[in-house]
């Protein structure tokens, strides 16, 4: 049935818009010099046509008459393929190619979650500008894909942010939020100097914190990580303060979808937050819900490097 289906669609070509008759004049060449594994695909898939001019509409010309990228390209969802067909494909393993080789299972759900995903793989043909690929680093750490598809993410979104030549963005934010924690951690220098001024503590009170990182704390839509949670414990080892720091490459970069849900809820009074889930090694699900200030949640941010010589501390007040 679908056959003579196509063959009526490609029959209309003379009563078509021009803009539709490039791509179908396309297909029509396409299916009869093309292998029968392309013909069986276009024959039988769902949105075989909508495959071919999404792919034909970013400039395909390989991967659009291969079945065997295509089946993988179809497994996208129709936004995300929009995106992702701009991959240069002017040969067999050019871009699109070695992108869809990437997209196992775990790899396309997550693709499939949000397109903004897809966009930013290709931001560099979208105009996009430094701080939106700066916005990624937190996306990707709060994402609950596996570590080999969150990877991969990183990967093709700093791919694109070093063509825009922005550098591997996400991977500096990454490497800053470290450089933050691994400071903190050592409980000395002038960061946790000017950090324990900020919090109106001594170093040595400062000192006084366990110092946990990537901490999932629930919102309403689902989680955030906190980069930094301090919490101090009484005699009895009951945790009696928490504070949470958010670790951003500059100043401008914005506060994710749950971030901002977070953060929102405790600068508009919220006192307790419930960690999501135990790190390995740690047991503080047990303890309850953490108790939370408005007074004591904190960001830390650079001027776009991985540098922590001079980084800012400030309050969050707000979140937009």
């Amino acid at each position: 049935m679908k056959k003579i289906f196509i063959v009526i669609i490609i029959n209309l070509l003379s009563i078509c818009s021009i803009n539709a008759q490039c791509w179908f004049t396309q297909l029509k060449k396409d299916l009869e010099a093309g292998s029968a594994e392309f013909q069986k695909f276009i024959n039988e898939s769902e949105d075989g046509f909508g495959v071919y001019q999404r792919l034909y509409d970013g400039g395909s010309t390989y991967v659009l008459k291969n079945a065997t990228y295509l089946k993988k390209f179809e497994k996208l969802s129709p936004d995300a393929q929009k995106f992702i067909s701009q991959l240069t494909d002017d040969k067999a393993g050019a871009t699109l190619s070695k992108f869809l080789d990437d997209c196992d299972s775990d790899f396309v759900a997550l693709l499939n979650s949000d397109n903004r995903y897809a966009q930013a793989i290709v931001g560099h043909k979208n105009k996009y500008t430094r701080a939106d690929y700066e916005n990624f680093a937190d996306d990707i750490g709060e994402l609950a894909s596996s570590s080999a598809s969150k990877e991969k993410l990183e990967n093709w979104i700093n791919r694109s942010s070093k063509i825009s030549n922005f550098g591997d963005v996400v991977a500096t934010g990454n490497r800053l939020s470290k450089n933050i924690t691994d400071a903190i951690r050592l409980k000395s220098g002038k960061l946790f100097e000017d950090l324990a001024k900020n919090l109106g503590l001594t170093v040595d009170e400062l000192k006084l914190y366990d110092v946990l990182t990537e901490v999932p704390l629930v919102t309403t839509g689902g989680f955030m990580k906190a980069d930094v949670l301090l919490i101090k414990k009484n005699v009895l080892g009951k945790i009696e303060d928490t504070i949470i720091i958010e670790n951003k490459l500059s100043q401008g970069t914005a506060l994710t979808k749950r971030q901002k849900e977070g953060f929102g809820a405790i600068i508009n009074g919220q006192i307790s937050m419930t960690i999501k889930y135990d790190k390995p090694g740690e047991i503080l699900v047990r303890e309850g819900p953490l108790t939370v200030s408005k007074n004591k949640i904190f960001k830390i941010s650079d001027a776009g490097t991985d540098n922590i010589a001079n980084v800012k501390i400030e309050k969050i007040i707000k979140v937009n």
